[in-house]
This record gives structure tokens, C-alpha cells and sequence, in this order.
């Protein structure tokens, strides 16, 4: 009888070393926890309530890096096994989450709540392309949508013209909701941009606003630009924007660049946080 021969690459472990691994981790959390709980209970026989408090949060700093850690290991296998799960059953699950990625990866239909009132429902790509109001607009992506006040200069059948920062901006009546365009002239409202469809130092069409360049998260695929608008060019004061580019953007911090919107990729939203579009 042959004997069989396990073999693997130099510095990789096998199926039974990463099981037994992640069980180790796993144990260390729950004896991380026990910890805790040990010490709050000693604490709150030994010290005044305010003592006690301090002494926690300082614990739970201290462990939380470890525990983010070991969370993020997990979640996309937990998410994976529910989502296998589900198909398998062929049922109809609710499942409930405060956190959006989970809703966004597994839900056929989310429903979005705020105050324990429903805001929307909907795919996750009509959450994200269509939201119903700004609260739905910023809650979902990340990072989330740009929202920054805007005035309504001009309005007429055929459309509204914006103010926003030193530009102005058409948008067609077409893409308005409802039939009273022109009692939107005056008004203040809320616009919205994804930080896709911010474009930094691109040509083409749109809004260009002055902006100065304060942080740079450069990722690697992607670059984050945190962006601000200074007052002299917002109305209502100081702007920030973030916009993700491709790659490794080549931006520092302090730099002044050029900030392109694209007005059909652009949100409206009236005093009330609504959407304005259809």
C-alpha cells in the first residue's frame, strides 16, 4: 500500500494548521473576555462607579485593535456560508444588520430604517443609484456620498440652474420629480455626489470648483482625496469632498487642484432631505 504524501509551499500551512490556528484565535478572544468581565467585577466592589468606568474603557481600548482584527477574518466567511445557506433552503430570510455591507452583500431587497421609521426599500443597486431622500444617500456607501448645500439660481420648464461653489450647473426638468419646476427658483437645496464622479484635474464637461487637496488615503487599486472647497468658493461656507481615483492618485496634502462635478451624476435633494429627482 502507497503512502500518502502531504506537500505545500514553503510558509504555508495546511487545512488542519489554519483550523487549529483559528480555533487558538478564537480562544484567545473568549479568554480576552473573561478577562474583562473578571476585573469589572472586582473593579466594581473596589472602586466608585466613576473609577470603575475608567478603569473599563481603558481595558476595552486596549483589546478592541485585537478583536476588529478577528472580526474582519470572519465576516466575509460568515457571509458567505449565510448567503450559501439561503440558496440551499430556497426560503425567504430577514436578516437584520447595522452594518451595510452585510445588507448590501447579501440582501435580494433591503430595507433601510432610521428612528425606527422605514426610509426606503429597495435593491441594493436602487439603494445606491436611486436613494429616496439623504439620509439613505449618505448611510449607504463608503465612503458615502458628498452632500453640500446648493442654490437654486434660475428655474424654468426646461430645467433648474445651480449654484454651486463658483460654478453653475444645468440640470434638465426631465430629471426632476413632480411639475413645479419653477417653484424651485430661490431655494436652498441639497446636492449630492458620489466620490466616484468627483474628478480631480480631468477634462471635460461639468462644474470645476478650486479646491486644496488636506488628506490622501492611497490604497494601492485606489486613491481616497479628501478635499476642501474653501468659503470663498461654496456657498454657505467650506466644502469637503472626498473623491476616489484609480490607482495611486500622486496627490500630497496642501496642493490646490481642480475639481470637476459631472452634472448628470448629480443628486438633488429639497429642504426636507427628499429627492428631487425622479
Amino acid at each position: 500500500m502507497g503512502k500518502a504524501i502531504e506537500q505545500r509551499l514553503p510558509g504555508t500551512t495546511s487545512p488542519s494548521e489554519q483550523e487549529e490556528s483559528t480555533w487558538n484565535d478564537l480562544s484567545r478572544v473568549r479568554d480576552g473576555w473573561q478577562e474583562i468581565e473578571a476585573e469589572e467585577t472586582r473593579l466594581l466592589r473596589q472602586m466608585t462607579v466613576q473609577e470603575s468606568l475608567r478603569q473599563l474603557l481603558a481595558l476595552q481600548r486596549a483589546f478592541e485593535p485585537y478583536l476588529q482584527q478577528t472580526e474582519a477574518l470572519f465576516r466575509a466567511e460568515r457571509m458567505a456560508y449565510l448567503e450559501e445557506l439561503q440558496r440551499r433552503l430556497g426560503t425567504t430570510m430577514i436578516y437584520v444588520t447595522h452594518d451595510q455591507v452585510e445588507a448590501m452583500t447579501l440582501g435580494d431587497r433591503v430595507a433601510v430604517l432610521h428612528q425606527g421609521r422605514l426610509q426606503q426599500v429597495g435593491t441594493p443597486r436602487e439603494l445606491y443609484e436611486l436613494p429616496a431622500n439623504a439620509f439613505v444617500a449618505g448611510f449607504i456607501g463608503s465612503p458615502p456620498m458628498n452632500l453640500f448645500p446648493a442654490v437654486v439660481e434660475s428655474a424654468s420648464e426646461s430645467g433648474v440652474s445651480l449654484r454651486i461653489g463658483s460654478g453653475a450647473v444645468g440640470v434638465p426638468a426631465a430629471r426632476l420629480r413632480g411639475t413645479r419646476v419653477r417653484e424651485l427658483a430661490g431655494r436652498r437645496i441639497t446636492a449630492g455626489i458620489r466620490p466616484e464622479a468627483v474628478g480631480v484635474d480631468t477634462p471635460g464637461t461639468g462644474v470645476t470648483l478650486h479646491a486644496k487637496v488636506e488628506h490622501v488615503e492611497n490604497l494601492g487599486h485606489e486613491s481616497l482625496a479628501y478635499l476642501c472647497v474653501p468659503a470663498g468658493d461654496a456657498e454657505g461656507g467650506a466644502v469637503r469632498l472626498v473623491a476616489r481615483l484609480p490607482g495611486m492618485a500622486g496627490l500630497a496634502p496642501g496642493e490646490s487642484r481642480v475639481v470637476r462635478i459631472d452634472p448628470g451624476r448629480l443628486y438633488l435633494f429639497d429642504e426636507r432631505g427628499e429627492s428631487l429627482l425622479r
